[in-house]
């Protein structure tokens, strides 16, 4: 042991085989220590596996990734399984040994009689845009060099293990070896390889691809067209360009739709003609999410391209697109309204800064533009912008449209005016007022008389038809009839300028103070009552307002009809003049 030097020990180990850890190790000490160095595991891992482990490098990684490669292949004894496996983890030198052994795995769908089709069990399509160009190699090598013929295939692997009758077996792969053809399958397989490279902008890869196999570059110069430009590189372009393929205007509208690509796409308009003056071009571009300062420069580019040609934009289409777009650029839209010229007010209601936020300033610069009109009402539902500001509970929006002359009396196709839309105080007070100085206007006076006496006839001939009333069900009609009386009293607060007075009971005493004297009451008739009334007690003393009575309904359980001020006292009063009487009958 002492004779020899500790290189020339490692040289004798590297003859041995990892299998022989056992007995190396409990041969003496020393032996143990010399088994553990790093360069004999990265001898025994090279040798049979190949590759890397995983970085970080530590000492004993190389031992680590041995034993886990072996255990896993262990495992599952599968030769598919285990081809993936060598793959997923680049061991370039177990993959070239099982193809070399086992050429028939290239073509799964043959040897295990299905369709003849491209599958997710074919070795290529195990190589990812991750794998390095060594690994590639080796996988597109073995590939090329075994060309087969089907019935060459079919004597490559013994009958299937779950055939138990070798008869039927037999016929069986013999009708589907008539259909199948390991031209489709190889053709298939070049062709997901181009796109997935194409895709993930690798040129290196890309060249090795067509070294190898000289039909992938005839597909792409065919049908480059038809690629997808999702992660494609300008290093790829060039390439192609230098195969001699010829790039399509639909290249161009591919690029543009990604603010990732613009680059690209200025490298393809400079070499694609036909783009000039193109709609559909045009239209690409505004599947970006977002306008730059870069892209604001192509969509000028465009918009003087489509002027100097003769051909139909559909302007109001790429003004929708525009006009929908998160952060929209108000120069765009300045450019694009200049194109289409006509009052629509659809696009206030395309618009996100609008619909989405309630932008003033957005709405403004429409108004200024001339784009909208503010008492139009949409096609479809017969809307105008204050319906939509309502509905949005925009008070700022509400507010600026009374300021520009919107008239809060129009209804939608059902009838439904704004007011009966509202649900915010302050939205209700703005509009009430609004209508307040409509009705004023004698024209508008006179339509509306017009329309309540049309309404009464209508009333009096459904009396004639039928003279038996029916009873209406509890639907959700009950709760549009509540807002139309809503709507009655304002109309009647309209037409009796004075101040409304304040509600009384029958003793003639207002709310607050009939609810005063109930409380004192009951105090009266038992002192410990009160205690449990102590939060209308404590609401009384602060002044009654709609969040302490809303409270004590909740807390009290109380029913009532509706969550106005006046509603809710009314169902405390109920509720007191109940326990009073109560306490009474008992005494």
């Amino acid at each position: 042991m002492e004779l020899l030097a500790q290189e020339t020990w490692l040289n004798i180990f590297q003859f041995l085989s990892p299998s022989n850890t056992l007995q190396v190790c409990l041969t003496c000490k020393e032996w143990f220590n010399l088994w553990q160095d790093v360069t004999l595991w990265k001898h025994f891992h090279n040798s049979a596996f190949g590759g890397l482990p995983l970085p970080p490098l530590q000492p004993n990684d190389w031992m680590e990734s041995f034993k886990d490669v072996s255990s896993r292949l262990k495992r599952d004894p599968t030769l598919t399984r285990q081809l993936r496996l060598a793959i997923s983890v680049g061991r370039t030198v177990l993959v070239d040994r099982l193809l070399r052994e086992h050429p028939d795995l290239f073509y799964p769908t043959l040897c295990l009689c299905h369709a003849p089709h491209f599958v997710e069990s074919h070795p290529l399509e195990y190589l990812g845009p991750t794998h390095n160009l060594e690994m590639f190699h080796v996988v597109w090598s073995h590939f090329v060099s075994h060309s087969f013929t089907t019935l060459q295939l079919q004597q490559l692997r013994a009958p299937h293990p779950l055939h138990l009758d070798e008869k039927w077996h037999n016929s069986y792969c013999e009708q589907r070896y008539k259909e199948a053809r390991v031209e489709e399958v190889r053709q298939r397989a070049i062709e997901c390889c181009a796109h997935r490279i194409f895709n993930a902008g690798d040129a290196p890869m890309l060249q090795l691809l067509f070294s190898l196999a000289p039909e992938a570059e005839v597909y792409m110069q065919n049908n480059i067209n038809s690629f997808w430009f999702t992660g494609v590189s300008l290093e790829v372009l060039i390439l192609l360009e230098e195969k001699g393929i010829i790039f399509g205007v639909e290249t161009v509208q591919k690029a543009l739709r990604s603010s990732e690509l613009l680059p690209i796409a200025r490298w393809l308009m400079e070499r694609v003609q036909g783009w000039q003056g193109s709609d559909q071009v045009l239209g690409s571009f505004f599947h970006l999410p977002t306008i730059t300062r870069e892209a604001r420069g192509f969509l000028k580019t465009l918009l003087l391209e489509a002027d100097k040609s003769n051909n139909a934009f559909n302007w109001l289409m790429h003004l929708k697109s525009c006009i929908q777009m998160a952060g929209v650029d108000r120069k765009a839209v300045k450019w694009l309204w200049r194109r289409y010229a006509t009052k629509d007010i659809r696009l206030a209601f395309w618009s996100r800064e609008i619909t989405m936020k309630g932008d003033t300033d957005f709405f403004y610069f429409l108004l200024k533009l001339g784009a909208i009109d503010v008492n139009a009402t949409h096609p479809d539902r017969g809307r105008t912008l204050l319906h939509l500001a309502v509905e949005k509970n925009y008070v700022n929006l509400v507010t600026e449209l009374l300021k520009c002359g919107v008239n809060p009396r129009i209804g939608d196709s059902g009838g439904r005016t704004p007011l009966k839309l509202a649900k915010s105080r302050a939205i209700r007070t703005l509009l009430t007022a609004e209508w307040k100085n409509r009705a004023s206007d004698p024209d508008e006076d006179e339509k509306q008389e017009k329309e309540e006496e049309e309404d009464v006839e209508e009333e009096e001939e459904e009396k004639v038809k039928t003279p038996t009333k029916k009873k209406r069900r509890k639907t959700d009609a009950d709760e549009v009839e509540k807002q139309e009386k809503e709507e009655e009293d304002v109309e009647e607060e309209v037409k009796t300028p004075a101040k409304k007075k304040r509600r009384k009971t029958d003793e003639g005493q207002t709310e607050e103070e009939r609810i005063g004297e109930l409380l004192r009451r009951i105090s009266e008739a038992n002192p410990k009552a009160r205690d449990s009334l102590f939060d209308i007690c404590k609401a009384h003393e602060e002044g009654l307002t709609v969040f302490s009575l809303r409270q004590i309904c909740r807390r009290l359980g109380l029913y009532r009809s509706s969550q106005r001020k006046a509603d809710m006292t009314r169902s405390v009063i109920e509720y007191l003049e109940a326990k009073l009487e109560k306490r009474t009958q008992s005494k």
